[in-house]
């Protein structure tokens, strides 16, 4: 369950890595381990405070994630090695 209990407005799977990523609509988006939903592993704000998440997702290879944000920014980060 997510720590707000807020419904999810965006989620990806990376089948590689077994990680989620899931958003609430918020600034910020959470970072989970398939095999471990009992808690988030990060919770990272990605938008200006009070913004909007419409949605996260994983790129390609797995290595990135993309978030495309309310106020119409696009913001991409890169995961690291683990």
């Amino acid at each position: 369950m997510l720590p707000e209990a807020k419904p999810i407005t965006s989620l990806d799977v990376n089948h590689e890595s077994g990680l989620i990523v899931t958003s609430t609509g918020h600034d910020h988006i959470h970072l989970w381990k398939a095999d471990a939903l009992e808690a988030p592993l990060n919770k990272v704000q990605v938008a200006p405070t009070g913004g909007t998440i419409v949605k996260a997702q994983f790129g390609p290879y797995g290595r990135h994630i993309a978030t495309q944000n309310g106020n119409g920014t696009v913001y991409i980060f890169r995961l690291g090695q683990n």
